[in-house]
């Protein structure tokens, strides 16, 4: 068989397995989650997710060099952006991030901090810190602790729902934004002006 028919083969063989089993193996094959294309949110996500008002829920996460912190250590001194975002493999969330970042001094200057967390560790979120070419800090939550008592976990796909929260410095949620869909994100800007001003 030369090179051009064992491809075919191959590809064939690929379409036929993920026809039958809902692209899964594919996927995952690729680095993706079981099922990245799905555009609802997980069941119960929209009401569930933490409200404005409520106070962030206690949680370990790390930096992106791998150190561990406590949350409220970091949300006691300034208002921060929580973004929560599916991985480094999704394109919508990419380009989230990268305009997050070019209204980052806007944010600096309004005391305002801003994170990117996901489930991912230092192996994905440091390319992509450089592939973006971001200053923002990035957190993970490894074991997804926080994105679940957010009420925003993507369980099938073990990844955040994509999510938006304004916190104030006690750790009070002042806005919340979930996805309705995983394709439409809110503007850099519109998040800016929901930030609390000294």
């Amino acid at each position: 068989m030369n090179k051009t028919l064992k491809w075919i083969a191959i590809l064939a063989g690929w379409g036929v397995l993920a026809t039958a089993s809902g692209c899964s193996p594919m996927y995952r094959a690729m680095g993706y989650p079981p099922n990245p294309m799905r555009t609802a949110p997980p069941p119960g996500v929209l009401g569930g997710a933490l409200a404005v008002g409520a106070r962030l829920p206690a949680a370990t996460l790390s930096d992106d060099a791998g150190k561990p912190f406590a949350l409220a250590d970091r949300t006691t001194d300034k208002a921060w952006v929580l973004v929560f975002y599916r991985g480094h493999w999704c394109p919508y969330c990419r380009a989230q991030l990268s305009e997050m970042q070019s209204l980052l001094a806007d944010f600096t200057k309004a005391g305002v901090g801003v994170a990117a967390i996901a489930g991912e560790g230092a192996e994905d979120s440091a390319p992509l810190r450089q592939k973006l070419g971001l200053t923002l800090d990035l957190w993970t939550d490894q074991e997804l602790a926080l994105t679940k008592a957010m009420g925003i976990a993507d369980t099938e796909n073990a990844v955040p729902w994509p999510a938006v929260f304004v916190v104030d410095k006690g750790g009070v949620v002042r806005w919340r934004w979930v996805a309705e869909t995983y394709k439409v994100r809110p503007s850099a800007k519109d998040v800016l002006a929901q930030v609390p001003r000294p």
